[in-house]
C-alpha cells in the first residue's frame, strides 16, 4: 500500500510539473516590456526632424525588490533627446503593476536594444541632375555624395563595439536578459 501511494504521488508530481513550469514561463512575457516602451516613446519631433543617424542604443535597467526601476543606463554614444524620451518610456513601465512584479521576480538586469533610423535631417544630394550646369554646380558646392551622407549617418558598428559601455560605467560581462530589439524610423526608407 505504501509503495502504491509513493508511486501515485510521484506520478502526480511528474504530470503536474510541466504545468507548473508552463505557468511560470507564461508569466515571463518580456515582449510586453518592448511593446510598452515602444508605445510610450515620444521624442521631440522638431529635434527629430533635424537628425540624420542610424544607430542602436542599449538600455539597461533592473526592477528592485520594492518594484522600482533602478540602475537605468544607456550605451555611451546615445543622443540626449532620445535618451530623455526613452527614460520617460522606461519609467512608464511602472504603470503596469503586473509587468513590474514579473520583472522584480526575475531579479535580472534587463537589456533592451533600441534601433533607430532617422533620416529627415539628412542632406542627400539629388540623384539625377537635369543639365551639365547643375552637375557642375553640385560639384562646386562640395556636397557629399549619397554614399558619403549614408556613411556619416551609420553608427551601428560603434554601438555594437561599445554595447557594454554604459553611461554608468563600462562592463566586461553582464548577467541579464537581452530582449528583442525595438525598431523605429522616420523619413523615407532608402
Amino acid at each position: 500500500m505504501k509503495k502504491r501511494s509513493i508511486t501515485i504521488i510521484l506520478t502526480v508530481l511528474i504530470l503536474v510539473s510541466p504545468l507548473i513550469l508552463s505557468a511560470q514561463t507564461k508569466d515571463l512575457n518580456y515582449t510586453k516590456v518592448s511593446d510598452f516602451i515602444l508605445h510610450n516613446y515620444h521624442p521631440d519631433s522638431a529635434t527629430l526632424s533635424k537628425l540624420c543617424r542610424r544607430a542602436c542604443i542599449f538600455i539597461k535597467f533592473k526592477v528592485d525588490e520594492k518594484g522600482l526601476i533602478t540602475n537605468l543606463s544607456f550605451s555611451k554614444d546615445s543622443i540626449s533627446f532620445i535618451k530623455e524620451a526613452l527614460t520617460k518610456a522606461i519609467n512608464a513601465l511602472q504603470k503596469d503593476p503586473e509587468l513590474m512584479e514579473t520583472l522584480k521576480r526575475s531579479g535580472k538586469t534587463i537589456i533592451q536594444p533600441f534601433m533607430y533610423y532617422y533620416q529627415e535631417g539628412c542632406d542627400f544630394p539629388k540623384m539625377l541632375s537635369e543639365t551639365p550646369k547643375e552637375k557642375e554646380d553640385e560639384k562646386s558646392k562640395n556636397k557629399k555624395s549619397y554614399y558619403g551622407v549614408r556613411d556619416d549617418m551609420e553608427f551601428f558598428g560603434a554601438t555594437l563595439w561599445d554595447m557594454l559601455n554604459f553611461d554608468d560605467g563600462k562592463l566586461e560581462v553582464l548577467d541579464g536578459i537581452i530582449l528583442s530589439p525595438i525598431r523605429v524610423s522616420s523619413g523615407s526608407m532608402e
